[in-house]
């Protein structure tokens, strides 16, 4: 059989099954919004990418452009054509914001930093498209009402209220609400957890010099978290300023680095340090 005529078959099968999740009531919140578009997997400088496109024209869509999205029975139109993969839905113009979880599924377990974010928004959570059920691993996208200072990403989280889109499964995590519940306050707390705000005294600077911006983070930082998202043992947060690149990144680990006079970090074969933590 041809394998062209194959997905097309499975991409209208898929978008009947998105149609009938959809009349079920899944995500009946985001319905009345005209914030729907598609996207499919294109090579992006060397990587997998899912740019959105527009549902009624078939062409890029922006973030900045509403008129470049559509409603949502344009978008699953779209997907039975077979020349989508999937859709999503701008969180522009609307009172959602979107949460990303890479990579926080192993043989089929969520992780617990990721477990407790889960927990403490408590609101609709989906397998992403990177979800494999036969490896068990992938990531989760959740849904709430309300919105966050500004998007964020700290290493495999990202969290996001404006200019970005969410790819919409309908695959539903068990033991999550099925509806998007109202959460400004915890993601409220979420944003200060990863972006805390710079404070005088106990803190360190990041980055400094000419004309750059210094970033500086408390140690006790997690203080104005409210008791609904408890400050975990096993979550740490670092930011590497790397020696060879010049470039600053931040990222979490579970378990993946020391903690050394108040310090976390990694070291070279050579036993000499190769980047210049802070642990926050």
């Amino acid at each position: 059989m041809n394998p062209e005529h194959t997905r097309h078959e499975q991409l209208t099968a898929y978008a009947a099954t998105l149609t009938e999740r959809f009349a079920q009531g899944i995500l009946a919140e985001l319905v009345p919004y005209r914030n729907f578009v598609v996207w499919r997997y294109r090579l992006i400088d060397g990587q997998k990418k899912k740019p959105p496109f527009n549902p009624n024209t078939h062409q890029p869509a922006s973030p900045t452009d509403s008129e470049t999205w559509g409603t949502l029975a344009s978008a699953l139109s779209a997907v039975a054509t077979g020349n989508f993969q999937g859709i999503g839905f701008m969180l522009s113009h609307s009172p959602f914001a979107g949460l990303d979880l890479d990579h926080c599924l192993q043989d089929g377990t969520v992780q617990p930093w990721a477990q407790e974010i889960i927990t403490a928004l408590n609101t609709y959570t989906e397998y992403s498209p990177s979800w494999n059920r036969k490896t068990g691993t992938g990531g989760v996208h959740l849904l709430a009402s309300g919105k966050p200072p500004t998007n964020k990403k700290v290493g495999a989280i990202e969290l996001y209220g404006q200019k970005r889109y969410l790819t919409l499964t309908t695959n539903h995590l068990q033991g999550t609400p099925t509806t998007i519940e109202h959460r400004q306050e915890v993601l409220d707390a979420l944003y200060r957890r990863f972006a805390p705000p710079v404070v005088n005294g106990d803190s360190q600077n990041t980055r400094g010099g000419g004309g750059s911006t210094t970033i500086a983070y408390s140690k006790n930082s997690y203080e104005a978290i409210p008791p609904a998202l408890p400050q975990p043992p096993t979550l740490i947060l670092c930011w590497f300023s790397n020696s060879y690149t010049g470039q600053e990144t931040m990222w979490h680990s579970p378990a993946s680095c020391f903690v050394r006079q108040g310090y976390t970090g990694r070291t070279r074969p050579s036993g000499k340090p190769e980047r210049q933590p802070i642990l926050i």
